[in-house]
């Protein structure tokens, strides 16, 4: 009797496992006919074994990185990782020096005129249209550093540095009354308004350079 029910039991358990993986078989096939009837379904099949891909493989890669962060090398510079101080971190004296420097431009119009064009980023100067033979002088101290004809369009050009980077320079002259070297001030005539180079009109065409970077002249001009 009890061998009896012993075996009743390993078949009943034998009947179990079978229904079980009969119940997963019927389960993986009915999944697997939704997906291959359903586009959508299938697509979203793909992109959950593409993220599960993607995962496994950036997970070791982020442990990897998160390990080498010290000799990590961008542009032939390590890029240093903050990490948590338990001490807090020392404070650092700056002792640069910040001084003031008198403004070279004495805030006139090199011409007796009108601004006839602004700065623009295309037109990066201001025009000061006025008549053939009008005076120019420089809108502040300096030196003459060229006088002469140039050959893109500015015609005669005069050429003033003012010291700590910056630059005024004065186009389409008439007459040049300087030469390089030449220390100007406000009262100092470098020339005449003319038509030289390419131009519609009478006028000088003036820009100011502060290292290099050309900036709005009418900062520095009386309304």
């Amino acid at each position: 009797m009890i061998r009896q029910l012993r075996k009743l039991k390993r078949n009943f358990k034998k009947v179990q496992r079978m229904e079980a993986r009969e119940t997963v078989r019927l389960g993986l096939l009915f999944t697997h006919t939704q997906i291959k009837i359903r586009p959508r379904a299938r697509l979203f099949a793909k992109l959950i074994v593409v993220l599960a891909l993607l995962f496994a493989v950036a997970s070791p890669a982020a442990d990897y990185l998160n390990a080498r962060r010290a000799d990590v090398v961008i542009g032939g510079q390590k890029i240093l990782v903050a990490q948590a101080l338990d001490s807090p971190v020392p404070q650092i004296d700056i002792d640069q020096e910040i001084s003031a420097h008198k403004s070279p431009f004495e805030f006139y119009k090199p011409a007796d005129g009108y601004i006839s064009q602004g700065f623009s980023f295309y037109h990066r100067a201001n025009d000061i249209a006025a008549p053939l033979g009008t005076p120019i002088h420089s809108i502040g101290e300096g030196t003459v550093v060229f006088a002469g004809m140039v050959y893109d369009g500015h015609g005669n050009m005069v050429i003033i540095d003012h010291g700590d980077g910056l630059k005024s320079t004065y186009s389409h002259m008439g007459r040049i009354d300087v030469g390089v070297g030449n220390k100007v001030d406000g009262k100092t005539q470098i020339g005449t308004v003319g038509l030289t180079g390419r131009t519609t009109g009478a006028h000088v065409h003036m820009e100011i350079i502060d290292n290099d970077i050309y900036v709005d002249p009418s900062g520095i001009l009386p309304k």
